[in-house]
């Protein structure tokens, strides 16, 4: 649940913050995979593959579309939802293979 309010705080309170357009561009490309890329990565590792984050992630980025973007920046939740899964699967696998190491 934890990770959920993290994306959650993040997509609604960073972009207020507007200073100028290299903070949105780096909110866009730096910040935003980047935490979901740890997000996804945490929760595989501990709990295993969650198929419900990468949607999550897409739906909460969308829902800040039309309040801090515009809806160029639609293709954008796709990307970080991609980028939760990848992250998530790699996570998964780690957790499995430490796993099967041990027993």
């Amino acid at each position: 649940m934890l990770k959920y309010i993290i994306l959650l705080i993040t997509y609604f309170t960073l972009p207020f913050f507007k200073i100028n357009m290299f903070y949105f561009i780096l909110l866009l490309f730096l910040v935003f995979p980047f935490l979901n890329a740890t997000i996804g990565y945490i929760s595989g590792s501990r709990s295993g593959f969650d198929y419900i984050l990468p949607i999550v992630s897409c739906i909460l980025f969308w829902s800040t579309l039309f309040i801090h973007f515009n809806y160029t920046a639609m293709s954008y939740g796709i990307i970080y939802g991609c980028i939760c899964l990848i992250a998530n699967l790699i996570g998964a696998y780690h957790k499995q293979k430490f796993i099967d190491s041990k027993g």
